[in-house]
């Protein structure tokens, strides 16, 4: 298969139901940076990258790493992801701290998402007062996969560990508190470059 030039920006394709993947204050959770590996990465399998394509790589990637969350307490984060990615066609050859940041992100997206229809269902006095995209929480696969994954590391390493923080943040873990995700994202990317062990 020949690999097909990768799109300059990755926010077209990215999966809108279920994440949100603007910050409140209008900043793209994804960087050009960022683009270019995870692009590269997913159009190395040949074909043209679609919105469904795209829901799948992440569900993908999240159900693996779920599968192996066990051995998360046991090394670096960039070291687990790349062992993650080693393990799916997209992501084959992809650097684990490439991935770890893509994880951050997308986790990210998708408690703000969650964070906003528990307000629009908190502040609204009828369903029909909700836009329809905030009505409902859940909406693909990857939506589960993502949920799946911080569910697994709490309840696998508690969550007062230093291996949760590092892996799912604080902000990043409970939708029903105040946070910032963009905070949490670089509180997590600052620990996964310390020891995970403590």
């Amino acid at each position: 298969m020949t690999a097909l030039p990768p799109p300059q920006f990755l926010s077209q394709y990215l999966p809108d139901a279920g994440f949100q993947w603007i910050t409140m204050h209008k900043t793209p959770f994804t960087t050009f940076e960022q683009c270019v590996a995870i692009c590269g990465a997913m159009t190395r399998v040949g074909k043209p990258l679609t919105q469904s394509d795209v829901t799948q790589y992440i569900a993908d990637i999240f159900i693996t790493a779920r599968a192996m969350a066990g051995q998360c307490g046991d090394m670096e984060p960039d070291k687990f992801w790349h062992k993650v990615a080693s393990r799916r066609t997209w992501s084959y050859g992809l650097q684990g701290q490439d991935l770890f940041d893509f994880a951050l992100r997308t986790m990210a997206a998708r408690v703000t998402f969650r964070h906003r229809v528990r307000v629009f269902h908190q502040e609204s006095n009828e369903t029909g007062d909700i836009p329809p995209r905030y009505r409902n929480r859940d909406h693909s696969i990857a939506n589960a996969a993502v949920d799946d994954w911080i569910a697994t590391v709490i309840h696998s390493y508690g969550v007062r560990s230093r291996t949760r923080k590092v892996y799912c943040p604080d902000g990043l873990t409970e939708p029903s508190v105040g946070w910032a995700p963009i905070g949490a994202y670089m509180e997590a990317k600052m620990a996964g470059r310390t020891s995970i062990q403590g």
